[in-house]
């Protein structure tokens, strides 16, 4: 059988461990994508493999998931030629810059990415971000609790970040409505030093972070289960990474989906050419979080039950689909018969 190479910038996924659910974190069901693209390569006669098992030049093509880093990549990429190398963008390019720099992006012979302003200029390859696509979870109306936000805690200073805008949401429902909200992810309960290494330093030390943390007294601390959570709540503040990448719609809003949990979203600017605008409640909308908060409250159960027939309508559309595992491993083992 031919051999398929994939690598990306976590080395506890080398080794195949990559093709194991359980080297992965919270997010619900991250490993599918992959592992079904592994069984569909091996119906058409090819082995997926971590690029670490074996030489470059055995592999029919290499599968880089986000720009490799120099540091941690198991190979020197520049002696790969470059009709052999396919790019996944699949990280931000806030949180990874490489990912955003065409003279890198340039030494692979396909790229494949979300991102619809890069498609438009440079002719990458559309790869929607890959999701599980399954029937949501079901809590009735009376029992779910009113909002959440379920994120990690990180501090980006760029054009375009939501980080902050995220963090106003959690500061405004403390603030006025703290019995209607809860708040669990990572390091909320730490500070996080940012500035010169001088500073970024004192990261180091767990227990000086939390003497400096901001109070967040609506912190439950961090979850095993994240659709188990997200379903027990009416709202979740569901922001991405950036609001300036038009078709960067990550797991972020479909955990939502898939917990039967209504999203107030901000994030890709054009999110209505993929998402309908009857299964999600649009930060954009709104001028204040006084306005948005009135607003959900006032939602009654029939008009909220209505949202979740939405979204369960939309779950079998051909638009949900070309988000799903399916169409992510159709659209790459097409490319690799077409190389």
């Amino acid at each position: 059988m031919k051999k398929i190479g994939f690598w990306n910038n976590y080395t506890c996924f080398a080794n195949n461990k990559a093709f194991d659910p359980n080297a992965y974190g919270i997010g619900e069901d991250l490993a599918y994508p992959l592992l079904l693209l592994k069984e569909k390569l091996e119906k058409e006669g090819y082995i997926l493999e971590t690029l670490d098992l074996d030489k470059p030049e055995n592999y029919e093509v290499i599968l880089f998931c986000d720009y490799p880093n120099p540091e941690t990549c198991c190979v020197d990429i520049t002696s790969i030629p470059k009709e052999k190398k396919y790019l996944l963008l699949t990280e931000c390019e806030l949180v990874y810059k490489p990912n955003a720099r065409k003279d890198l992006l340039e030494n692979f012979g396909k790229v494949f990415t979300y991102d619809d302003a890069l498609i438009k200029e440079c002719g990458y390859k559309k790869l929607f971000l890959p999701n599980k696509i399954k029937a949501p979870l079901f809590v009735p109306y009376n029992n779910k609790k009113i909002s959440t936000v379920i994120a990690g805690n990180r501090t980006i200073k760029e054009k375009g970040e939501l980080y902050s805008e995220r963090l106003k949401a959690i500061r405004f429902m403390e603030k006025n409505h703290p019995n209607e909200f809860d708040l669990f992810g990572f390091n909320w309960d730490k500070k996080t030093f940012t500035g010169p290494k001088v500073i970024t330093y004192f990261n180091r030390f767990n227990d000086l972070r939390k003497i400096f943390a901001e109070k967040h007294i609506c912190y439950r601390g961090k979850i095993d289960n994240k659709l188990e959570v997200l379903s027990k709540y009416k709202f979740c503040f569901c922001y991405e990474n950036t609001n300036a990448i038009p078709g960067y719609i990550s797991e972020k809003i479909w955990d939502c989906f898939f917990a039967g949990c209504i999203p107030v979203y901000y994030g890709a600017p054009n999110v209505t050419d993929y998402i309908p605008d009857n299964v999600f409640i649009d930060f954009r909308n709104f001028n204040s979080y006084e306005e948005l908060y009135n607003f959900l409250i006032n939602i009654n159960e029939e008009q909220y039950n209505q949202y979740l027939r939405n979204t369960k309508e939309f779950l079998l559309s051909d638009k949900a689909y070309n988000f799903s595992a399916e169409n992510y491993a159709y659209t790459l083992i097409k490319e690799i018969e077409n190389k």
